[in-house]
């Protein structure tokens, strides 16, 4: 049986009295022996022995609450049953001023690492009653400080663009304000040779002799376009690719070689803010890890799937327009208006397996560089800063 990793996330109010409330999740320091008192019991004494704890942390995530995640390893067996065993934990509480008033259903995210997000809220009464006080309500908010200035050239002719710029942070991250438009690559759907059939124009593909967005028979752009056959996802249309791959080695002119729009939240970005192609050759089987942020302050996960032009200000799958609340209408749909914030991580990801993963695998990353409250931060900093 493959043992896998997972992680416990799980918010709580920051305690400073731990004596008055003997709670599992108020005391980070004792929590393994916590965790046998008050959750072994309920699992088998085999999942208890093949159990490991392999990291713990606890960070404030605001004035009033304390994220504490935990990382074990165990057997798949054993999986299901620790996390209904820490859910039944929670619901009930251990004493009153322990237990949640509202408590979310766990979320499992299959693959080969796990991950348990659990929240709750306690009411103020019995955080008094506990003897718990928020975090540091004057510690500083999470910084958003420019360490380099990135500059993506203007468009010139039809439809141009100005002159924009993107930011580097000290960790090696990249902020910036950007549109989101369409971007349909990757799909089975994307293009057809009857265009009104496809996802996109054609004619946003290339044209004879500069396929850039169709695959060709010498996987080059000025070969003759590939059309998928019967045991292809979509017959009669094109196979259309991204710049990301499963692997470099599989022929260009199979479709599932690459990243799909309509089920996998992707972007595309210039070159200038992060580069997916290497000098050595045209595709990857890596991409960065990316957070966007609509204006609403929604947030979702993505990685970088496909190369936009030098001047591009920011594209989204299909999948991570209809996410962040757009039309996902790759001919119309999108937004013109630079009101998104882009996070471009410091780490590279796999090829994504489906939309899934890419949660399991950003969205710790996106927590531990500061998460939601970085984020708005950011935007703050964005808005007064050079567009």
């Amino acid at each position: 049986m493959r043992a896998s990793v997972f992680a416990l996330s799980i918010f709580l109010l920051a305690s400073v009295q731990p004596a008055m409330a003997d709670c599992l999740w108020d005391d980070p320091p004792g929590l393994k022996a916590r965790f046998d008192k008050y959750v072994g019991k309920h699992i088998p004494e085999a999942c208890k022995t093949a159990t490991d704890f392999m990291h713990e942390e606890a960070f404030a995530v605001d004035a009033n609450t304390v994220k504490y995640e935990m990382m074990i390893a165990t057997s798949d067996s054993c999986f299901t049953q620790i996390a209904s065993a820490v859910q039944a934990s929670m619901q009930k509480g251990v004493k009153p001023q322990c237990g949640p008033e509202l408590a979310q259903a766990v979320e499992v995210y299959p693959g080969a690492d796990k991950y348990l997000l659990f929240s709750f809220k306690v009411s103020e009464a019995h955080a008094r009653e506990a003897g718990w006080r928020a975090a540091d309500e004057n510690a500083s908010a999470p910084g958003c400080e420019f360490a380099d200035v990135i500059t993506i050239p203007r468009k010139t002719g039809k439809s141009p663009l100005p002159e924009a710029h993107a930011y580097k942070l000290q960790d090696g991250s990249i902020v910036f304000l950007g549109r989101l438009t369409v971007d349909a690559d990757g799909s089975p759907h994307a293009y057809h040779p009857d265009s009104s059939k496809g996802l996109d124009d054609k004619r946003n593909a290339g044209s004879p002799g500069h396929w850039f967005g169709i695959a060709t028979d010498n996987c080059a752009e000025d070969g003759e376009p590939v059309i998928q056959g019967p045991n292809d996802p979509a017959p009669g249309f094109y196979v259309t690719p991204t710049t990301m791959r499963s692997s470099t080695k599989l022929s260009c002119e199979v479709q599932s070689n690459y990243v799909d729009a309509e089920k996998i939240p992707f972007v595309a970005l210039p070159t200038k803010v992060a580069r997916i192609f290497t000098d050595k050759a045209a595709h990857t089987t890596q991409g960065a890890a990316v957070v966007v942020a609509n204006p609403s302050g929604v947030s979702k996960p993505a990685i970088l799937a496909d190369q936009s032009p030098a001047f591009g200000r920011g594209e989204g799958s299909v999948k991570l327009v209809s996410e962040l609340g757009y039309n996902p209408n790759a001919r119309k749909g999108g937004t013109e208006k630079r009101e998104l914030v882009y996070l471009v991580l410091p780490k590279k990801l796999g090829f994504p397996a489906d939309a899934d993963a890419v949660k399991n695998q950003v969205t710790p990353l996106f927590e531990a560089w500061g998460g939601e409250k970085r984020l708005a931060a950011c935007r703050a900093a964005l808005e007064k800063a050079a567009p």
